[in-house]
């Protein structure tokens, strides 16, 4: 997992786990052996664009008095390189 913000706070807060998985090696375009009981699913384009739209709303626009964010931890796995916020750190992969 990659820690994008940790306020290493005490008390109430929001911690997010946010996952994105647009890469499946072993479905048709994956990476690996196509395997035989794919069941016709393919590749998908959108979980990584969306888990870091949730990663840019939930550091710039989540605001709770009650519970502040606390932390994002972010995993995603896909074919092409994205940009995390708070910089270039490099997400793990799912």
């Amino acid at each position: 997992m990659t820690t994008l913000l940790d306020t290493d706070s005490a008390h109430a807060a929001l911690h997010a786990l946010i996952i994105g998985v647009g890469d499946y090696p072993y479905l048709p375009g994956g990476a690996g052996t196509t395997t035989q009981a794919h069941l016709g699913l393919e590749q998908v384009s959108t979980p990584v664009p969306s888990a870091l739209a949730v990663c840019e709303w939930a550091s710039t626009e989540y605001a709770n008095e009650a519970a502040p964010l606390g932390s994002i931890e972010l995993l995603i796995s896909a074919r092409e390189h994205y940009d995390v916020p708070f910089g270039a750190i490099p997400a793990d992969r799912a």
